[in-house]
């Protein structure tokens, strides 16, 4: 079964040739891209809720030009929303780790590496990152005849009670 068309010039037979190529080209399917997706959280555990505004930088050992460079090249940094989650994409590379360093005034820098194994492509990853705010005590020593070493913390959390005192303790 097969049909046959009739045109009057070749003009039209161009025009029709031109535009099933244009067509043909149009409609093939474009390959996604390969991307790394991660969509975590910076979490503080003492008040069990999420770190908003904490830094996040994103690094990476990267294979360049066939060769391992043993830095990591900051490849990415965003700030938490106000639940703590931050996200990041990026398209794939070739990849040996990843380091993700937090920090935020007020808590200690925690900096975390994973392995790119652990990260697959096109898929999201997701993780929790704990952050512990800084805590400071001052510390007095007072000599006596025992040499007993004595000390009392000072501006407690009020919300520490069942583990901080302002009595001295020896």
């Amino acid at each position: 079964i097969g049909m046959v068309f009739f045109f009057k010039n070749k003009a039209t037979i161009s025009i029709i040739i031109i535009a099933s190529l244009f067509v043909g080209i149009n409609c093939t399917c474009k390959k996604k891209k390969a991307k790394i997706i991660m969509d975590s959280q910076v979490y503080d555990p003492n008040l069990n809720k999420g770190v908003s505004g904490a830094s996040v930088s994103v690094s990476a050992q990267v294979v360049e030009a066939g060769a391992y460079h043993g830095n990591f090249k900051r490849i990415a940094s965003v700030q938490t929303d106000a639940d703590g989650w931050f996200h990041f994409e990026m398209d794939n590379q070739l990849i040996v780790a990843y380091r993700i360093a937090i920090s935020k005034s007020g808590y200690f820098n925690e900096a975390i590496e994973i392995d790119a194994e652990d990260i697959k492509v096109n898929e999201t990853y997701s993780d929790t990152y704990l952050i512990n705010p800084e805590a400071w005590f001052t510390l007095q020593v007072h000599t006596n005849t025992a040499d007993k070493l004595s000390y009392r913390s000072f501006a407690v959390n009020p919300e520490c009670s069942t583990c901080c005192s302002t009595d001295a303790v020896t």
